[in-house]
């Protein structure tokens, strides 16, 4: 099996308020930069979006981006899609963080919940199923 990483689309990523969109070479692509501009936020998305890890394979890491004073922005939506060419055929795969706020009756409390959702070729999958795809 020959797969090959065509584009990287982030929405609202660690440190990348907004869209990023990085569209690789079919040869090679080198991403360089100063530091904390931005290149392990670029391989953290891609290990998240596949591993549901960061590129240092821990799980637990701060996704959710945050304003200028550390402070997570709230309600945005987090994403990463990543489009791969699996054996000549594209295969475009995504996961998404969105904030879930509950209030339980009686209660005047909200709690924050952040639920992953996963797609494969647009079609959403469970966790189980999205972690077992032959891809």
């Amino acid at each position: 099996m020959v797969i090959k990483i065509k584009k990287l689309t982030t929405l609202n990523f660690k440190g990348i308020l907004g869209e990023r969109v990085i569209e690789f070479s079919p040869t090679i692509t080198q991403i360089l930069g100063a530091n904390k501009t931005g290149k392990t936020t670029i391989a953290d998305a891609f290990r998240w979006c596949l591993f549901g890890e960061n590129s240092e394979g821990r799980n637990v890491f701060g996704v959710r981006t945050k304003d200028t004073n550390g402070n997570v922005i709230p309600d945005l939506p987090h994403e990463v899609t990543v489009l791969l060419d699996v054996d000549g055929s594209e295969v475009e795969l995504k996961r998404c963080l969105l904030e879930k706020w509950t209030k339980k009756r009686n209660s005047d409390e909200r709690e924050l919940s952040l639920p992953n959702s996963y797609y494969i070729n647009g079609q959403k999958y469970t966790e189980t199923d999205y972690n077992a795809s032959n891809i």
